[in-house]
C-alpha cells in the first residue's frame, strides 16, 4: 500500500532535520542561518503531516488552505484542540506533550524567521534567507558573523526540530492503530 501523505511529508521533515545536522557540522557563523532554516523546513513539514493524517485519519479536519505557507503556528494551536473523546485518548495525549505551551512558543519564534515581507514604513526583520536591517536601519545578510548565534538560536532551534520530527512520527504510529 502506498503511503499517505502524511508519511510523505514526515520523509522531508526527516530529510531536511538530517541536512540541518549535516550543515551544522560547517562550524562557521555563516552557516548559523542554514542550519536554523532547515530546522524550521523540518518542524513544519512534522507539523503537516500530522495535520494530513489527522485529515486522512478521519480525526479532525483542519483547514489545510495554507499547506504551502512557512508557517505553522496556526497547525499547532489546531492540533492541540483534538477532542478528548475515548478513540482520541492516546492522540490527544501524544498531541498534548508534544505542543505543550512551552513549545508552540518555540515554534512560533522559529515561525519569526521565515522571511515575510516588512509593514510600510517598517524595517525588514531578520530571517535565514533574505536581506535584513538591524536597528539603525543597516542592511545585513543572513549570513553575516552576529546576525545569529550558536547557543541563543542553532541550538535552539536544532533542539527543537530533534523532538518535533520524531514525536511526529510516533502520532503518525498512534494515527494508523486507531480503529476506522
Amino acid at each position: 500500500m502506498p503511503d499517505g501523505p502524511g508519511q510523505v511529508w514526515l520523509r522531508q521533515a526527516f530529510a531536511d532535520l538530517h541536512t540541518a545536522e549535516g550543515v551544522r557540522k560547517f562550524v562557521g557563523p555563516s552557516f548559523f542561518c542554514q542550519v536554523i532554516a532547515k530546522c524550521q523546513q523540518a518542524v513544519e513539514k512534522a507539523i503537516k503531516a500530522i495535520v494530513a493524517d489527522f485529515q486522512t485519519g478521519g480525526v479532525m479536519g483542519i483547514s489545510h488552505k495554507h499547506d504551502y505557507r512557512h508557517d505553522v503556528c496556526d497547525f499547532a494551536d489546531a492540533l492541540i484542540r483534538i477532542p478528548r473523546s475515548g478513540q482520541n485518548r492516546e492522540l490527544h495525549g501524544l498531541v498534548s506533550a508534544l505542543l505543550n505551551d512551552y513549545r508552540r512558543g518555540e515554534i512560533r519564534a522559529l515561525d519569526a524567521m521565515v522571511p515575510r515581507r516588512p509593514n510600510p514604513g517598517a524595517l525588514s526583520p531578520l530571517n535565514t534567507e533574505y536581506p535584513y536591517q538591524d536597528s539603525t536601519g543597516r542592511w545585513m545578510a543572513p549570513a553575516d558573523q552576529g546576525s545569529f548565534d550558536r547557543e541563543r538560536d542553532v541550538e535552539r532551534f536544532r533542539k527543537l526540530a530533534l523532538k518535533v520530527v520524531p514525536e511526529a512520527s510516533k502520532i503518525l504510529a498512534a494515527i494508523a492503530r486507531r480503529p476506522s
